[in-house]
């Protein structure tokens, strides 16, 4: 995927040289992406040839409001020079991610199959915030597959305690049993 490695790429040359910026940033490339959405004419004008890389960095700065800051101009540049303005979605995740963990801030998706109570949200949140030494910022949802229980999402990894896997995993022991 080199897409998303150029964009993962883009956001560390952003967090490198100007991690103060990396909020402004965000919201300016946010800014630009809603308006590709929205005006299909300036869409057209980023993606025109014949236009100038210049003509396509002023309407894309009239968009930052006032000065663009150097480090935001020259990957601009660079990616309206390449055609790059479509990653621009995955340099924005990536700037996120990168501005969270140096912040110290981890994400959390919690699923449970009805409502938690606030006092279980605390719980959770404070479980969560002592197994990871960072701030939970937690999302949660409702999962009308489980049983009862709750499963929770932290980046690839996932801590199930769920009814429905307390059972598996009893089966799985029933089996193994069965078998010797």
């Amino acid at each position: 995927m080199p897409g998303k490695q150029a964009a993962r790429e883009y956001a560390r040359a952003i967090m490198h040289h100007a991690p103060e910026l990396s909020e402004t940033i965000i919201k300016l490339f946010r800014r630009i992406i809603d308006e590709r959405a929205r005006d299909t004419k300036y869409n057209r004008l980023l993606l025109h040839p014949v236009i100038s890389t210049e003509e396509k960095l002023a309407a894309t700065a009239d968009l930052a409001g006032d000065n663009l800051p150097d480090v935001v101009k020259k990957i601009l540049i660079d990616l309206i020079n390449h055609r790059g303005m479509d990653l621009l979605p995955e340099i924005v995740g990536f700037l996120v991610k990168m501005r969270e963990e140096a912040e110290g801030v981890v994400e959390a998706e919690v699923f449970s199959p009805v409502p938690l109570t606030e006092e279980q949200k605390v719980k959770i949140c404070a479980g969560i915030g002592a197994s990871t030494r960072k701030k939970p910022l937690v999302k949660y949802s409702i999962d009308r597959s489980l049983i009862a229980g709750y499963k929770i999402r932290i980046g690839d990894q996932v801590m199930d305690n769920s009814v429905r896997r307390q059972l598996e995993l009893i089966g799985d022991q029933l089996t193994a049993a069965t078998r010797m």
